[in-house]
């Protein structure tokens, strides 16, 4: 049976999730950004990950068609490319009031297209009412691939516990969280502060990442597996500061 997407989601938060997916070709399927429409809750969930980090967005506004006929359990991969024209599109409606949405239609791979909108609400954009067409492009926006079930490194929020001892993680992706941290502040070298979680049921596991005076987001970051021991890096701290 072939499916039917019919989908709008925000493009400003799909651009900002992106910065949590994969550029290795050999995983394809994490080199774009999950749209997980689940019953239940309100929007969709945009969730992307390089398998280090992980960045998940709540797009409360995202809506589906009345005849999107995608499974909530085989969820679809927006990719690169269609995200990537979302900076194209920020140029061209600069004028126009109101967010930017992303919405995918059709069915079968060679009919399905990518469309920038703006000027109307999420939910009728899904009805194909009442757009100004930004951008449109891109044959097959979706990726054909698996995305992996993210949900199980998610840390339980109501086993959260202090950490029990040193966590060391690889700066290399620590710029992802400080973009999300700085979006939309004017002030040069402005930023949120970044807090980190650890689960009781995953000691030296996946942290929680949340950042202050952005609900709508949450980041997982897997610690590094330490090539020296944290008592070494320790010892060494200890002798560099000396009798200080």
């Amino acid at each position: 049976m072939t499916t039917t997407y019919n989908f709008a989601v925000c493009a400003d938060l799909l651009a900002e999730t992106s910065l949590f997916m994969s550029n290795e070709k050999t995983r394809y399927y994490l080199c774009g950004v999950a749209i997980d429409f689940r019953e239940g809750r309100k929007g969709a969930r945009l969730v992307a990950t390089n398998g280090h980090i992980l960045g998940l967005m709540h797009d409360t506004e995202a809506a589906r068609g009345d005849n999107d006929t995608s499974s909530p359990y085989d969820l679809p991969i927006v990719s690169a490319e269609t995200i990537a024209a979302h900076k194209t599109a920020a140029k061209v409606a600069k004028n126009l009031k109101g967010p930017l949405w992303l919405t995918i239609k059709g069915d079968g791979v060679s009919a399905r297209a990518a469309y920038i909108v703006a000027n109307s609400a999420c939910d009728a954009i899904a009805r194909n009412e009442g757009t100004t067409l930004v951008w449109q492009g891109v044959v097959n926006p979706l990726i054909d691939g698996t995305f992996p079930n993210y949900r199980r490194v998610l840390p339980d929020c109501a086993k959260i516990v202090e950490t029990s001892g040193p966590v060391t993680f690889d700066p290399r992706y620590a710029a992802p969280f400080n973009a999300i941290a700085a979006k939309g502040l004017t002030r040069s070298g402005a930023s949120r502060p970044i807090t980190l979680y650890q689960s009781e049921q995953t000691a030296r596991g996946p942290m929680l990442v949340t950042v202050e005076e952005r609900p709508e987001f949450v980041g997982v970051w897997m610690p590094m597996r330490n090539s020296t021991s944290t008592t070494s890096a320790l010892a060494a701290a200890a002798a560099a500061i000396g009798g200080v």
